[in-house]
């Protein structure tokens, strides 16, 4: 299975979905083209602020909210004094 996130000719990516078998079967070294265009196959895509990998783990998205929230955090403490 593959996802296309076409945001236009030179930012279109493949993302090619599966488990770690059927994604190792996949013979990524020919790529995929559209027209004439050859498409780029990712190993990580970004849609709508989620980040899903190939294998759909989402460690990398769980990776950038908790880093994300541990920011806020921080900021947060830094005005706590004003806010009591």
């Amino acid at each position: 299975m593959y996802i296309l996130n076409i945001t236009g000719p030179l930012r279109t990516k493949v993302l090619i979905i599966g488990t770690r078998s059927q994604v190792a079967k996949f013979d990524s070294s020919a790529g995929i083209s559209i027209g004439d265009t050859a498409v780029k196959i990712s190993t990580i895509i970004c849609v709508l602020g989620v980040t899903a990998d190939q294998y759909l783990t989402f460690d990398d998205h769980v990776t950038k909210v908790v880093s994300s929230s541990n920011n806020h955090i921080h900021s947060l403490h830094h005005i706590l004094h004003l806010i009591n």
